[in-house]
């Protein structure tokens, strides 16, 4: 329960979707097993916040018919990362400069899958696809955004960082040998080129000229 609300911080699960998640056959005992999880954590949550003092305390609280795990003023890496994502969509308005800057930080906030020592349930699969993915489409773009501007190393570390993320992102390795190409690396050029045709085939897709 704690892993699904902290992957929601500030915001309220409801408490059907975290029956589903947690008791999914226990039939009318759910809502009761739901009442005891609530009352456990909320008294871990206390005790771990006595123990750091930190000045905004954590809390679990009701909100109309969900939980939420409430980070007393504090901000979550997902929070952080999904609100550069917004300033990036607001600033498309403003110039290159201000939506670069904003996918730069959504870009650096991804620090991997989410919660990836818990192991593999199916809302925590879901839920890490979702941020794998923006985080992927947020490299998609920045890299582009650099390829217009002719800054050929910046695209290639877009591009790249994207790819650590999703090997898949077919305009991903698209837009890596494109800047290789501009810098003028034939070399890397062609070994992006044989990495993507690898890819492709892994995908069961023919191969396509770069």
């Amino acid at each position: 329960m704690l892993l699904l609300l902290a992957a929601e911080c500030n915001r309220p699960v409801h408490r059907d979707r975290l029956i589903g998640a947690l008791w999914p056959d226990e039939g009318t005992g759910a809502s009761r097993a739901l009442q005891v999880a609530v009352s456990s954590l909320r008294k871990f949550v206390a005790e771990a916040a006595d123990r750091h003092d930190h000045a905004a305390s954590p809390s679990v609280v009701h909100r109309g018919e969900g939980y939420m795990l409430d980070l007393g003023g504090g901000l979550s890496d997902t929070e952080a990362f999904d609100g550069a994502l917004v300033r990036a969509r607001a600033a498309q308005d403003d110039g290159t400069r201000a939506t670069v800057s904003a996918l730069g930080e959504a870009i650096a906030l991804y620090r991997g899958d989410l919660f990836a020592h818990e192991g593999g349930s199916e809302w925590l699969v879901e839920s890490r696809e979702v941020f794998r993915r923006r985080a992927a489409e947020a490299a998609e773009q920045l890299a582009s955004e650099r390829l217009q501007e002719g800054d050929w190393p910046a695209a290639q570390r877009a591009a790249r960082r994207g790819l650590e993320i999703d090997r898949y992102q077919d305009a991903l390795w698209r837009t890596l040998i494109r800047a290789q190409q501009g810098c003028g690396d034939r070399a890397a050029a062609a070994r992006s080129s044989r990495e993507y045709q690898q890819v492709l085939v892994e995908l069961g897709v023919p191969p396509t000229a770069t």
